[in-house]
């Protein structure tokens, strides 16, 4: 006789209630503050938006475009066929038009330092970890599911 295992959560899922995640904004660096304004309002994953690029976002129509993720240094399609899609930037789209300098070229990530790609694991261990911690608001499994 088998038994069927369910898969648990390693850790129990948590949000952020509006003034933890108000607070936690105001800690960030503007450019990751953009990146976890973009992740809450568009419902993108991480990999995603490490992998968005100049070219698939469009300020005359206030949208971004999934076209490619990046994962752990891998550009790679989506996830899935239905992951591929349009997105509205809404009233992010005033800051992704002063974050596009005249230099950046379409190939050019969004989320970049020193031309490369962010990382999403020193993101969350150099900067965002650090940044709830200070606050009093961190918990184990604090990460980017948190603001999905």
């Amino acid at each position: 006789m088998t038994t069927a295992l369910t898969a648990r959560a390693k850790y129990e899922k948590r949000i952020l209630t509006d003034v933890q995640f108000c607070a936690l904004l105001e800690q960030l660096p503007a450019t990751v503050r953009l990146l976890v304004e973009t992740l809450v309002s568009t419902g993108m994953r991480i990999c995603e938006i490490l992998g968005l690029r100049w070219r698939s976002v469009d300020l005359e129509r206030g949208a971004v475009h999934v076209e490619e993720r990046l994962y752990r240094g891998e550009l790679a399609a989506p996830k899935t066929d239905r992951s591929l899609r349009a997105l509205a930037l809404g009233e992010l789209l005033g800051a992704y038009r002063r974050m596009q300098s005249d230099g950046a070229r379409p190939e050019d990530f969004v989320y970049q330092s020193n031309g490369k790609p962010f990382d999403d694991r020193e993101l969350l261990r150099n900067i965002l970890r650090p940044a709830a911690d200070r606050l009093g608001i961190g918990f184990p499994g604090f990460g980017w599911h948190t603001f999905r």
